[in-house]
């Protein structure tokens, strides 16, 4: 379940984050007020933000390949992913940016612990 989590949001992440490129690259990014509203907040910042948030699927992909493969190596990498997701909502406090794009990470951050946590023993 944990691999299907990490693959899921790691997907989910590429997929969005070249979705708000192409919107902001074709100019309708204010189609969507809340994109507008974040993408503003960051701006300046929203290329690090977007390779931020690559980086972080990436890392994410290759955790739910290796879990998929009962890997200890996935499940240590499945909770080192969590603890960013959970650490980072605090950074965004220090920058003033727009909480909602955290509050996915925070959520995603908790179940992936748990599921990690709960099969651990079946990982070799």
């Amino acid at each position: 379940m944990a691999a299907f989590v990490c693959l899921i949001v790691g997907l989910g992440g590429i997929v969005s984050s070249a979705a708000v490129a192409l919107l902001f690259l074709s100019g309708s990014l204010g189609a969507v007020p809340m994109l507008i509203r974040m993408v503003g907040q960051f701006a300046g910042r929203a290329t690090l933000f977007g390779a931020g948030i690559i980086g972080m699927s990436l890392i994410l992909i290759i955790a739910g390949y290796l879990l998929l493969r009962r890997s200890r190596t996935g499940g240590t990498l499945a909770f080192s992913a969590s603890a960013l997701l959970l650490v980072l909502p605090a950074l965004s406090f220090l920058a003033s940016v727009a909480i909602e794009p955290f509050v996915v990470g925070v959520v995603v951050g908790v179940v992936l612990i748990c599921l990690v946590a709960s099969g651990w023993e079946s990982l070799s």
